[in-house]
C-alpha cells in the first residue's frame, strides 16, 4: 500500500457520476459474472451476501473519473434487481484486501467509494430507486490481484465483516445438526432435537455478553414464520452447565446462560420476527467435551425438561381437559365461562412450588389463546367447594392462588397481560376433596362474585346493542331509545339499588377514556332506575338525579365495557319506553 494514499469521503454516497453522454469501459449491459440477485423491500436474510472475486485490468480513476479508484473488470460482478420501500439501501464489500467500490444505479448515475470503513468500501442510498443496481468491486492496487470479497446488500446497516461472522461463530456455514421449518401455531410444541454442546471458540471473544465455548457453525437453523402474537422460546437442557446463542431474522446477537431451569439456558423473543433463526449450543467450561443436550423451540413458554416442566407430572403440553378458546383483547361476551371439574392427584406445591396449594390433574383443565392489549387479564374460578387456581403463563412462570377472589375462590390478576398461551388448573384445596364443578372465568374488566344470586347477567347480549365511544365523541349525546324494566330485583346488587330491571343488559357502552367525565342518564315518563356495571367490575345505581330521571356521573372514568340497565321503580307488567343518554358534558333528560 502507497503511504501517500488519501482517503475518500465516507459519506452516504462517496461520489455521483451522470452517464449522459459519456462512455465508458465498464460495461452494465455485460452479464455480471457472478450472476443475478432479485430483492424487494424488507428481504432477509439480511444482509444478502455474494462471495466473489475482486478486482480486474480497467482503472477505474481512468474509465470513469471523479473519485472513482481501483481497477475494476469490465462486466458488473453483480446485478442487484431491487424493489425499494420504506428502507435505505446499504451496498458494501469485505476483504482482506483493500477495495473499492463502484455502483451503477436505475437512474444511469455511478457512484463510487474507497474507504467507508477501514480498507472496506461502501455507498448508502437513503432513497433507493427501484430498479437494475449494476455493482463492481475493485482492488485499490493494480498489483493486488483477484482476492476474494463479499459484496454486502442490506436494509439495516453497512456490513464491516463476513455475514454471520463474529470473527469465531459463522452462520453461513451449514448448521451441524440440520434445520427445520416452523410456522406461528406449529404442533408437537415444543420441537426438540439432540445435539452435542460446545465446540472451540470462545464466544466471549467475539459477542460481548455472550459466554460459552461453541462449534464455528450453528447447532441447527430454525425457519419461522411469526404470527397470532405467540413469543418464540429457545432453551437447551443438558446435565453440564451450558449456553445458548441465537442470532435472529434482523442479524442480532442474543445469548443466555441460566435463565432456564438450574444451569439451562433459554432465549425468549417476545415479538418474532419471521425469518432463520441460527442457534449455537455452547458449553460454559472450556474442558474441551461435548456432552449431550436438547434444543427446544417452543411457543408456549418451555422453560425445563421437554414435555415436563415439573418433576411429579403438572404437564402444560398435554391436550386441555375442557378444552380451550382464543380470545382477543376487547372480547364480548366478557367474562368468557367455562365449567370445569376441579382438582387431581397431583399435589401442586411439590410440583410447581411458588406457594401454590391444592391438588391437581396433570394435564390443564383449560387453555387460553390470548391476543393482548391495553387491558389487564383476569382468571378466576367460582365453586361451592374450597378451590385453588394454577396457571402456566405466556413467559414461562407459574401464578397460583387459593383465596384471592370472595370467599374460598381464586383469582388471579395480569396488570400487563402477554400475548400467549395460558394453561389453567384449578385445583381443590383438600386432599380427598373429589371433583367439584368450579366455572372459570376470564375477564378483562375485573368483576368478581359478590354473593348475588339472581338472574341479571353484565355477560349477556345486550337487548339493545352496543356502541364504541371515543373520549371527545360526537354528537353528544348520543342517545339510545329502550323500553325500561324487566322482571329481576336490582335491590340484590347493592344497598343503593332499587327497582325492576332485565336479565341482560339493556345497552353496552365500550368507552376509551381521557380527561373527560362521563354521564349516563335516562328519562321516561315513568318513574325509571339506573343500573350500571362499569370496567371496575363495580355495580351503580341510581334513582331520582332530576325528578324521577336516574342519572350517574363518572368523574374520573375508566376505558373499557360499561353495561347499562334501565329499570322500571315499580314492579310493573308493561315495559315504559325511555331514552338512554351518553354524554361526556352533562347529564341529560
Amino acid at each position: 500500500m502507497l503511504i501517500w494514499k488519501t482517503t475518500l469521503v465516507t459519506g452516504v454516497a462517496a461520489f455521483a457520476l451522470s452517464a449522459a453522454g459519456a462512455s465508458f469501459a465498464q460495461d452494465p449491459s455485460a452479464p455480471p459474472t457472478y450472476g443475478d440477485v432479485n430483492l424487494d423491500a424488507g428481504f432477509s436474510p439480511d444482509p444478502y451476501s455474494v462471495d466473489i472475486a475482486a478486482g480486474g485490468s480497467i482503472d477505474a480513476g481512468q474509465s470513469l473519473g471523479g473519485n472513482c479508484r481501483g481497477t475494476l473488470a469490465s462486466a458488473p460482478d453483480v446485478d442487484l434487481y431491487y424493489t425499494s420501500g420504506a428502507f435505505p439501501l446499504y451496498v458494501s464489500a469485505t476483504s482482506d484486501t483493500d477495495t473499492t467500490l463502484v455502483i451503477n444505479t436505475p437512474d444511469g448515475t455511478w457512484h463510487c467509494n474507497d474507504d467507508h470503513t477501514g480498507f472496506d468500501p461502501a455507498v448508502t442510498f437513503s432513497n433507493p430507486l427501484s430498479g437494475l443496481y449494476n455493482i463492481w468491486v475493485g482492488t485499490y492496487s493494480a498489483s493486488a490481484g483477484l482476492p476474494d470479497a463479499t459484496v454486502h446488500i442490506s436494509e439495516l446497516d453497512v456490513t464491516t465483516e463476513t455475514p454471520g461472522s463474529t470473527g469465531g461463530l459463522n452462520y453461513s456455514l451449514d448448521p451441524n445438526y440440520g434445520s427445520v421449518t416452523l410456522a406461528a401455531g406449529f404442533p408437537d410444541d415444543p420441537h426438540t432435537v439432540n445435539v452435542s454442546a460446545g465446540g472451540p471458540v470462545r464466544v466471549s471473544d467475539h459477542i460481548d455478553g455472550c459466554w460459552g465455548n461453541a462449534s464455528a457453525a450453528p447447532d441447527y437453523s430454525v425457519y419461522y414464520t411469526a404470527g397470532a402474537s405467540f413469543p418464540l422460546y429457545f432453551s437447551a437442557v443438558s446435565n453440564t452447565d451450558t449456553t445458548l446463542i441465537v442470532n435472529d431474522p434482523n442479524g442480532n446477537w442474543e445469548c443466555d446462560d441460566d435463565s432456564g431451569e438450574g444451569l439451562n439456558p433459554q432465549v425468549v423473543f417476545n415479538n418474532p420476527a419471521s425469518g432463520r433463526y441460527d442457534v449455537w449450543v455452547a458449553t460454559f467450561s472450556d474442558a474441551g467435551d461435548f456432552p449431550s443436550a436438547t434444543l427446544a423451540v417452543s411457543e408456549l413458554g418451555l422453560t425445563g425438561r421437554p414435555g415436563k416442566v415439573a418433576p411429579v407430572g403438572l404437564d402444560w403440553t398435554l391436550p386441555p381437559n375442557f378444552g380451550s378458546v382464543e380470545l382477543a383483547a376487547g372480547f364480548v361476551p366478557d367474562p368468557h365461562v367455562m365449567t370445569v371439574n376441579a382438582g387431581g392427584p397431583l399435589e401442586a406445591n411439590v410440583a410447581v412450588g411458588n406457594n401454590c396449594r391444592g391438588y391437581v390433574s396433570e394435564a390443564p383443565d383449560y387453555d387460553v389463546y390470548y391476543d393482548a392489549g391495553s387491558w389487564p387479564l383476569y382468571f378466576s374460578a367460582v365453586s361451592d367447594s374450597d378451590t385453588t387456581l394454577v396457571i402456566h403463563a405466556p413467559d414461562g412462570q407459574w401464578y397460583c392462588d387459593d383465596d384471592g377472589g370472595d370467599g374460598l375462590n381464586p383469582q388471579l390478576l395480569f396488570q400487563n397481560p402477554q400475548s400467549g398461551l395460558y394453561d389453567i388448573w384449578v385445583g381443590v384445596y383438600s386432599a380427598g376433596g373429589g371433583y367439584p364443578e368450579a366455572t372459570i372465568s376470564v375477564s378483562e374488566v375485573g368483576a368478581t362474585d359478590n354473593g348475588y344470586s339472581g338472574n341479571i347477567d353484565w355477560s349477556g347480549t345486550p337487548s339493545y346493542g352496543q356502541v364504541t365511544l371515543n373520549a371527545g365523541f360526537s354528537p353528544d349525546p348520543y342517545v339510545v331509545s329502550l323500553a325500561a324494566g324487566g322482571s329481576e330485583e336490582a335491590s340484590g346488587l347493592g344497598a343503593s339499588c332499587w327497582g325492576h330491571v332485565a336479565g341482560n343488559p339493556d345497552f353496552n357502552l365500550d368507552y376509551t377514556a381521557s380527561s373527560w367525565p362521563l354521564f349516563i342518564s335516562a328519562s321516561s315518563s315513568t318513574d325509571t332506575v339506573l343500573v350500571v356495571n362499569a370496567p371496575d367490575g363495580q355495580w351503580y345505581c341510581n334513582d331520582d338525579y332530576s325528578s324521577l330521571n336516574p342519572a350517574i356521573e363518572f368523574g374520573d372514568p375508566q376505558s373499557g365495557l360499561y353495561n347499562i340497565w334501565v329499570g322500571t321503580y315499580a314492579d310493573t307488567p308493561d315495559y315504559p319506553p325511555a331514552t338512554l343518554y351518553l354524554s361526556e358534558i352533562d347529564a341529560k333528560f
